[in-house]
């Protein structure tokens, strides 16, 4: 028993360090401001990772998430943190987290960026399919797989060339045809976005302001 013991630990850590090579020389800027990294603290990336890290990990990038994509982490994601933070059960956060844990988690905050198409690197080989999901994680193989930054661009994932927050904003809706007029001025909503007007707005609309034109509405006179 005991050489096959020995065998399969000094397996499971060539696989730990080759896993490593991946970890970021940059850490995510999320890292430090949802505070996932201890301030200070030297990294010490071969270390084991344990549950309290890996929901750490995975509860600020879902708050980085929220704050900037449309629709925010998604109900999945949010519900997942939501229940460990509400959990009448007391969980051991300081138990060792494994790989098919740590794969799991990474695999869930995946499906929600390609939902909203971002194009992000591979979450490399810490989410493997043929690594071995009981082998310990370490904190370093939890960095390679959250290796990634939410950019605060303007999205579009309906892909109708405007994006999603300004339809948001105005409609509170995705997929609306922009050809419409909703505020019936003339102008489309599409053209509207374009000229940076509110559609919603009759009195707001390309070229109102100019030469001193004033929109003004026309009401007719009641008789008594």
């Amino acid at each position: 028993m005991k050489p096959n013991f020995f065998r399969e630990l000094t397996a499971a850590m060539l696989v730990a360090g080759l896993l490593l090579q991946s970890a970021p020389a940059v850490a995510p800027e999320w890292w430090s401001t949802r505070q996932v990294l201890t301030p200070g603290a030297v990294a010490d990336d071969f270390a084991a990772l344990n549950i309290g890290q890996l929901k750490n990990f995975v509860r600020g990038a879902v708050d980085e998430m929220n704050d900037k994509l449309p629709g925010g982490a998604g109900s999945v994601l949010n519900n997942l943190v939501a229940g460990w933070r509400a959990s009448t059960v007391t969980a051991d956060d300081f138990a060792t987290a494994n790989v098919g844990q740590l794969k799991a988690m990474g695999k869930l905050i995946r499906a929600r960026l390609e939902e909203v198409n971002l194009t992000l690197p591979p979450l490399g080989t810490a989410a493997a399919e043929d690594d071995d999901d009981f082998a310990l994680a370490n904190v370093g193989q939890a960095k390679t797989v959250f290796d990634f930054s939410v950019p605060a661009v303007q999205l579009d994932t309906d892909g109708d060339g405007v994006p999603d927050a300004w339809e948001l904003e105005h409609f509170g809706t995705l997929g609306r045809d922009l050809g419409l007029d909703t505020d019936g001025d003339g102008v489309s909503d599409y053209d509207e976005w374009l000229a940076g007007t509110d559609p919603n707005d009759w009195r707001s609309r390309p070229g109102a302001d100019e030469q001193g034109t004033v929109m003004l509405a026309v009401y007719t006179p009641v008789v008594r």
